[in-house]
């Protein structure tokens, strides 16, 4: 994936709308012109179903304490040529300008894979999902689980974003 790349969350296939006050069955990754990359870059969908519980790729529900890192649908790395430990991350939607400010018209859930035990309405700077902090190294992942619920008609667009401290 390239940093020009976007994340879709669809209902059963791609570009299929969902239906408001309901969460996303399918998760995409489209390049910056919307060309469908799931052939080379497949994402798992985790969608929210309870403040503890999700469906992942349309299965039964599962407890979010029992998905591990590789069964979130995003990894973001940070990485440098010197060891350097991470600290207060958080990540969150907002509106694409103004990080305080929530991505309109939709409810946004995440947790961290293989670390949280419940979801987190992550919608905007002032709610955003706290990361575990890591220790000194030259790479660091996070592995993030989403879910979108719209809660009105209408196209959706924000943005997602970590925020952290590299020492």
């Amino acid at each position: 994936m390239s940093s020009t790349d976007r994340v879709w969350w669809n209902a059963a296939a791609f570009g299929d709308n969902v239906t408001v006050n309901n969460y996303q069955d399918s998760t995409h990754i489209t390049d910056n012109t919307d060309t469908h990359l799931c052939t080379t870059y497949h994402v798992n969908n985790t969608k929210y179903l309870t403040g503890t519980t999700l469906s992942l790729n349309g299965g039964s529900s599962s407890n979010v304490s029992a998905i591990t890192q590789s069964e979130v649908g995003l990894v973001f790395n940070f990485s440098d040529v010197s060891a350097n430990a991470t600290s207060g991350a958080i990540f969150y939607a907002y509106d694409g300008t103004t990080d305080i400010n929530p991505m309109s018209g939709v409810t946004f859930q995440a947790f961290e894979g293989g670390v949280d035990s419940a979801w987190t309405a992550a919608n905007g700077s002032g709610s955003g999902l706290g990361l575990a902090n890591q220790s000194a190294a030259t790479s660091h992942n996070f592995y993030i689980a989403t879910s979108v619920s719209p809660t009105s008609n209408g196209e959706k667009t924000g943005s997602i974003k970590i925020v952290l401290t590299y020492t």
